[in-house]
């Protein structure tokens, strides 16, 4: 029975493009202008301005050249002109969950939509819209938006454990990065329901941006950090990264020399970057620390 409406519906829509080549869509009682591509004597829709009237978001991965509308896999081949992608109205509709009503005499057709989305996901984030198509978050990357994340109090990480031998590990390390020896930093990764968070490398400096010192009895700590979000939702905030050093104490990143950009996260997606620490020359950072408002702290050992 679905296959009979879907092919009814198609033929439908063929008749309308193929007379004036547009066609309105009504979206939840909001009007979209379409205008049809043929292929293979089948009727494209562009996707972005119907997912953009319901709300839904879209994904494409040029790598394994996937598509997703509304977080589900679009298994037809899907038709590009320009950057602007186009399916089949039927394969739009059955994605996004929607019932389709033809209207002959007007040469419209009315989409419903009942579904509720999630908070997050009516969040406009600002490179999804216009002609764009975005690469998915699987392909890599993150997207900055002008969206900035809710203003929140910093919240303090639980008081670290004291490990010197820990902390007697990582001097070495820092010490062999500092004279230059050519060993290579080992990545360190933890996560938690939320989020993957990984330290590719640590190192101590002795000026940033070459003229910035720290102050006397300190050192400049740099963490280079990639920071994933393995959930199927948008996140704003992506937490405060902390350092911990071996007798339990915490540190704050120096925002002015750090580069790790507060961002908002897309589902899968990457945000990497460093942190710059000043630390007491006695102090060894042995874990690094990020809390989140509603997740368990992710814990990297250094």
């Amino acid at each position: 029975m679905k296959k009979w409406i879907g092919a009814f519906f198609l033929g439908l829509t063929l008749a309308v493009a193929a007379a004036d080549g547009s066609l309105t869509v009504f979206c939840n009682s909001v009007p979209v202008k379409l205008t049809a591509v043929l292929r293979n004597g089948v009727a494209y829709y562009p996707v972005e301005p119907v997912i953009n009237a319901f709300g839904a978001d879209m994904y494409w991965n040029p790598t394994v050249r996937s598509l997703r509308v509304d977080r589900k896999n679009i298994e037809i081949e899907p038709v590009f002109i320009g950057e602007e992608i186009y399916l089949p109205l039927e394969t739009i509709a059955e994605a996004l969950g929607a019932s389709a009503t033809w209207n002959p005499g007007q040469g419209e057709v009315v989409l419903n939509r009942t579904k509720k989305l999630n908070a997050p996901n009516n969040i406009p984030m600002v490179s999804f819209q216009g002609s764009h198509i975005p690469e998915d978050a699987t392909g890599g990357g993150h997207t900055k938006s002008n969206l900035q994340p809710p203003p929140t109090v910093p919240v303090r990480p639980a008081p670290g454990v004291a490990d010197p031998v820990a902390g007697q590990r990582v001097a070495a390390e820092l010490n062999r990065e500092k004279e230059g020896s050519g060993d290579i930093y080992t990545p360190r990764i933890a996560r938690n329901a939320a989020f993957q968070v990984t330290v590719t490398n640590l190192e101590v400096v002795d000026s940033i941006r070459g003229h910035h010192q720290p102050r006397n009895g300190h050192r400049f700590i740099v963490v280079y950090v990639s920071q994933k979000n393995v959930t199927m939702q948008p996140v704003l905030n992506p937490g405060n990264f902390f350092v911990q050093d071996q007798q339990g104490n915490d540190f704050e990143p120096m925002a002015e020399f750090s580069n790790f950009m507060g961002v908002v996260l897309k589902p899968y997606g990457i945000n990497f970057g460093y942190f710059v620490y000043e630390l007491p020359t006695q102090s060894v950072p042995v874990r690094l620390v990020l809390v989140t408002t509603n997740q368990s702290p992710v814990q990297v050992n250094l």
